[in-house]
Order: C-alpha cells, then structure tokens, then sequence
C-alpha cells in the first residue's frame, strides 16, 4: 500500500482525533482521495465514524461506490450500499450517485452485475449524458456491438443528445464502413471535429483502418487542424494492422522527425512490427532473385542511432522481453 500524501494524512489524522468536529465536505474530499489507491479504508471511516454522527450526502455514498471497483467488489457488497442510499432517498434524486451504482454494477462479477446495471439502468427517473455513456463504453470494452448501438438509438430516442465521449465510446463498435460513415457524419454536424478534439478525430482514423478505409483514415488525418502522439499513434498502427509497412514507416517518421512529436509505447510497438515485417518481406524478396522492400526501414533505423533515439527503443525492447518471460 501506498503512503498517503501529506495533505490527505493530515485530513485523515484531524478525521480520527475528532469525527464529530470536521465538516461533511472534508470528510467527503477525504474518501474520494482513499478510494483509487486505499480502496478498504473509506468503508471503514463511514461505518466507524461518519455514519453514527451525522447523515451522509450523495457525494459520500459516490465516494463510497468508487472506492469498491478497485476491490472488484461482489454485487452484494454494492447492494448493501446501494439499499442504504434508496433508504436515504438519495439514489433517485441525484444522477452522479446512480451513475456511480451503474458503473459498480458493470463491474461486478457475473452473475448477477450486468443484469442489476441494467435494472438500475431501465429504473433510473432521470438519465445524463453521463449515464449512457457508461453503458456504452462498458458494452464497447466487453464486444457487444449492438447493445452499444441499442443504447445509442435509446439514447436519441429518450431526447439526450450524443456527445464526443458518446462518439469517442461507440466509434470502436463500429463493424461497417456505413456505422462509421453516420458516426462521422453526426461528429461533423455536432462541432465534434475541430481544432483540439483529438479522441473524436483519432478515433475516427482507427475506425476508418479497422473498417478497410484507410484512403478514408487519411483524410480525417489530413484535416485534423492539430495532431497530438494519439493521432500519430492511430495512423502507424493503422498502416501496421493493415499490412502498409511503408507507410507505417514513413508515418512513424514524420512523426518524430518533421512532426517533432514524441511516440509513445504503441507508436513504438507499431513501428518495430512494421520493421519487422519489412525486413522479413526483403529477405523472402531476395531468395526469389526479386529486390528488397526494407530501405526506408533501415534508414529510419540509422537516423534512430546516428540521434541516441535508440536508448528509448532499446528500453522497449527489453520490456517487451520481460512481458514475454
């Protein structure tokens, strides 16, 4: 376990001389610090010393849900704490603590949490953006591509317009280039495309790769008025994924040489397997007398040593080695 930061052991010191003493939105920034690295701690502050001195807030009972998904708690952990906020009479009147009992649901082992998400989903009064958007990213995660566009049509349906994150969370899903051309044509309609909204337009570049149009990948790439390591990122694994080894190569280089933009691990990766590829591809060439394909890689390669760009690459290397051990 990790030690707490000054501030936060400061607050948790002056929390257990005196509970009675500190105010509710102390103790609440207190169990909201805990929960993502001290997940058991708020649990126990709220059942030893908020709970028999003063009654909770929706923030307190949010604070609590996210300090269980680390624990990768049961569902019936979640539904003790999900029964005391009904019995409060928090859960209905406030979105941002049912969100955080939809996502804890999600998470939950199966059975029964997916299908108490779900209920929790179909039973809630009131639905955000926020809200649908965490079913929509889970359904992506686990593959269920038409229950992304199911909550996607509902979403329209209940009158709560699509924002980026709704595109950003639904682009993986798309399995045609027909789903990724309406995505694309709703992001534009919508403002989602312009100067700084990097997820849209490199989740956009992905789909396009991942849906066989990589002309069309190009073109968003193209017109994005800034580029950021995600959007180089999608266009050299892009090339790679889609066996356009040269141009991988040729991304990668732009990107670090002209672009002036530093790769990050899956650039990296990307570009080391169209290498290989390139290579591999040379070699197979010259056994049937015809010319080799792997210049361009070799030559990016010697620019790499020639500017000490190696000792990056040589740390991936050896920690791709470790994860293969």
């Amino acid at each position: 376990m990790r030690p707490l930061p000054p501030a936060v052991a400061a607050r948790l010191a002056a929390v257990v001389a005196d509970p009675g003493a500190v105010p509710l939105p102390v103790f609440n920034s207190l169990l909201s610090a805990l929960a993502p690295s001290h997940a058991h701690l708020p649990l126990h502050l709220f059942r030893r010393l908020l709970l028999p001195r003063r009654r909770p807030d929706a923030f307190t009972l949010s604070s609590l849900a996210a300090s269980l998904l680390p624990l990768h708690a049961s569902s019936s952990a979640a539904g003790c704490l999900h029964a005391f906020s009904l019995r409060a009479g928090l859960l209905r009147a406030d979105p941002v603590l049912a969100n955080s009992f939809l996502l804890l649901y999600l998470r939950a082992p199966a059975p029964p949490g997916p299908g108490l998400a779900r209920r929790l989903f179909d039973e809630m009064p009131t639905r955000t953006a926020s809200t649908y958007n965490t079913l929509i990213s889970h359904s992506t995660s686990e593959g269920a591509a038409d229950v992304v566009w199911t909550v996607v049509r509902r979403m329209v349906a209940d009158g709560c317009a699509p924002d980026r994150f709704t595109v950003s969370a639904a682009l993986p899903a798309c399995t045609s280039p027909r789903q990724g051309t309406e995505m694309h044509c709703f992001a534009l309609k919508s403002g989602m495309c312009g100067a700084g909204d990097f997820h849209v337009g490199s989740g956009l570049v992905s789909m396009y790769f991942r849906v066989g149009r990589p002309v069309l990948a190009r073109r968003v790439f193209d017109g994005m008025e800034h580029r950021n390591v995600v959007s180089w990122t999608a266009m050299v694994g892009g090339y790679t994924e889609s066996g356009m080894f040269d141009d991988a190569v040729d991304a990668f280089r732009t990107m670090w040489m002209i672009g002036g933009v530093l790769p990050n691990r899956i650039a990296l990766i990307s570009v080391l397997s169209a290498v290989e590829a390139l290579t591999d591809l040379a070699l197979g060439k010259q056994g049937y007398g015809l010319h080799g394909n792997g210049a361009e890689a070799v030559a990016l390669f010697d620019q790499m040593g020639i500017s000490g760009y190696w000792k990056l690459l040589s740390k991936e290397i050896l920690f791709l080695n470790d994860e293969a051990v």
